[in-house]
């Protein structure tokens, strides 16, 4: 998986094929890729060894189980975040953002 997209109520969209954030969501969602990451939904783009996690509402329960998944399924040695950006020699394996 290269990238996907998570709602607010806790669904994983898959960006399939390499469609882009913006294209998934004007045609799955209904909506632009910014005001859907502003009313609490998360971009997730991952790149070799290393994750982007874009969110600006803070995160429910549900959103943060999945971005655990996401983080155990691959060893990730850096997660960059909105704010701030985590490098660890280890994998990464949970995040609490909750």
């Amino acid at each position: 998986m290269s990238s996907c997209l998570i709602t607010k109520d806790g669904k994983k969209i898959n960006c399939l094929s390499g469609a882009m954030h913006a294209t998934t969501c004007k045609v799955l969602l209904k909506t632009t890729l910014s005001k859907f990451v502003r009313t609490g939904g998360i971009r997730v783009a991952e790149v070799n060894d290393y994750i982007a996690i874009e969110f600006y509402k803070p995160v429910s329960k549900k959103q943060n189980s999945i971005i655990n998944a996401i983080l155990r399924s691959n060893d990730y040695r850096t997660v960059i975040l909105s704010r701030e950006t985590i490098t660890r020699f280890r994998p990464i394996r949970t995040l609490n953002l909750c």
